[in-house]
């Protein structure tokens, strides 16, 4: 594994240490009981990690394990960590013992296509199909069965891994890889699945079928035989990010309690239907996220905020991304008949108006445009409205001051 990692904490430094001091100043580590050492192994970044397995075969005994136990692709802060793929799957495919410790992987399911001619024959090497290296590409590219070769050899093989996310964007020659990637999970006892499938249709019946522990499901919109789900499916699913179509198949009958919806174009999907299938929830839903559309009709944020308080009346955690301006007053008369909510999150949105009666006007006679201290208003009369409201929200508009915005 190729592991770049931003600058060294004190773990790390005293990691770095032992892997470049004398033997006088590493042995003493060896000597630590196992428990305190896999403690401080835990403590440490990839980078170190790597480097406290150079020193001696007893460290590297004993962080391997921890070392591939999460194999995350993130680029993104805070994170912070970058892997090379190609490298990965050469690791594993030369080390197959390493596969039974990856507890969780982030990443795309096969090796990427922008590789170059060294990578590409690094992992022709590994191909363990006869055919397959008859068959062989071109010396600069891998076909997509060599691909599939690889990956489900690997995937196949990981019998404690319990948390997948593929982020996989596919190409027009890539036709029916979901089929051996469900072949490849269908045996494992998984406990969260992100799908985030680009380019091609999921269908997702047959793996979730065989999922009895799953308990945080996370899909894209382009998933296909959701439908096909019978209640009995997936009993244990707490967790749930999806469409609203989707949740409204999904969450009857299962234990969630943690919903996400995700943005879409047309409002009807987040009308009373909807809301009435999530009461349905074997266990109350406690944290709801809601996009709303971009240039939905006037009055949906009225009308969401009455359909979650008459159908999901244990919601506790409440964030509504807006898209848009909203009235104050609309919020205090909708907030009242909530009895449970504790943190309410607004975000992308403002104020349509003032909430100071005594100062709506600017000195220029216009009307005012709302500042912050309306929303400390807001904040301190939705608090009195809702006793049980600890905590609320808002993340401005990234253009605040323009009226493109509509009303909600």
């Amino acid at each position: 594994m190729n592991i770049v990692a931003p600058p060294q904490t004190e773990a790390d430094q005293v990691a770095t240490a032992f892997s470049t001091g004398p033997i006088s100043q590493r042995a003493p580590i060896v000597q630590l009981p196992e428990e305190v050492l896999v403690f401080i192994i835990d403590a440490l970044k990839q980078h170190a990690k790597t480097c406290l397995a150079r020193t001696c075969q007893y460290l590297r005994k004993q962080v391997e394990p921890r070392l591939y136990r999460h194999l995350c692709d993130s680029r993104d802060p805070p994170k912070h960590m970058y892997w090379d793929h190609v490298g990965l799957f050469d690791t594993l495919m030369a080390r197959p013992d390493l596969i039974k410790h990856v507890h969780s992987y982030e990443g795309p399911f096969t090796p990427p296509e922008w590789m170059n001619k060294d990578q590409v024959q690094l992992l022709k090497r590994r191909l363990v199909t006869t055919k397959l290296r008859q068959e062989s590409s071109p010396d600069d590219s891998l076909t997509l069965a060599e691909s599939i070769e690889l990956s489900t050899t690997v995937f196949s093989q990981a019998t404690n891994i319990r948390d997948v996310h593929f982020a996989h964007i596919c190409s027009p020659s890539e036709t029916g890889l979901w089929e051996p990637v469900s072949r490849a999970l269908f045996d494992k006892r998984l406990e969260r699945l992100v799908v985030n499938w680009i380019g091609q249709p999921v269908p997702l019946a047959s793996l979730l079928r065989t999922q009895t522990e799953l308990k945080a499901l996370e899909i894209a919109s382009n998933a296909t035989e959701w439908q096909d789900l019978e209640e009995a499916h997936i009993p244990k699913l707490e967790r749930l990010k999806c469409t609203a179509a989707q949740a409204a198949s999904l969450v009857p009958g299962r234990p969630v309690t943690v919903l996400e919806l995700i943005k879409e174009d047309d409002e009807r999907v987040l009308g009373e239907d909807l809301f009435h299938r999530l009461a349905l929830s074997a266990h109350p839903i406690v944290t709801l996220t809601i996009t709303l559309p971009d240039l939905a009709t006037h009055g949906i944020f009225q009308r969401t905020l009455q359909n979650i308080s008459q159908y999901l009346p244990r919601v506790e955690d409440l964030t509504i991304r807006v898209n848009g301006y909203i009235s104050g007053n609309v919020l205090l008369q909708e907030i009242h008949p909530f009895k449970h909510l504790v943190r309410l999150d607004l975000q992308e949105t403002w104020l349509f108006e003032p909430m100071i009666p005594d100062n709506t006007v600017s000195s220029n006679g216009r009307r005012r445009f709302p500042d912050l201290e309306d929303w400390a208003v807001l904040t301190s009369n939705a608090k009195e409205l809702c006793p049980t409201l600890v905590e609320l929200k808002f993340r401005i508009m990234s253009r605040p001051g323009c009226w493109e915005y509509i009303l909600y």
